[in-house]
């Protein structure tokens, strides 16, 4: 085990690992703000009762979380559209 870690004593392993965990957090925010942009808000407050509702479904239905079976992040298949916009 080497410690190379910009000198901070941190291993190889444990830099890694951060590292994982900073990519998928920025996969995942891009995610979120596409979605975001996608229901028209900039931020999830700004919906109200069955629309915010609609938005935790479509993001739920479309990204695989770490407990989620399947590759972790964005689903292959995303829904084209949200449920209002068929409506429309």
């Amino acid at each position: 085990m080497s410690f190379t870690g910009f000198q901070l004593g941190l291993s190889d392993d444990l830099l890694e690992a951060s590292k994982k965990i900073v990519e998928s957090s920025a996969e995942y925010k891009k995610f979120f703000d596409s979605v975001l942009k996608k229901f028209g808000v900039t931020s999830p407050e700004e919906l109200e009762g069955d629309k915010k509702k609609e938005f935790y479904d479509y993001i739920d239905a479309n990204w695989n979380a770490d407990h989620e079976k399947g590759k972790d992040g964005k689903k292959e298949e995303v829904e084209e559209s949200t449920p209002a916009e068929e409506e429309e």
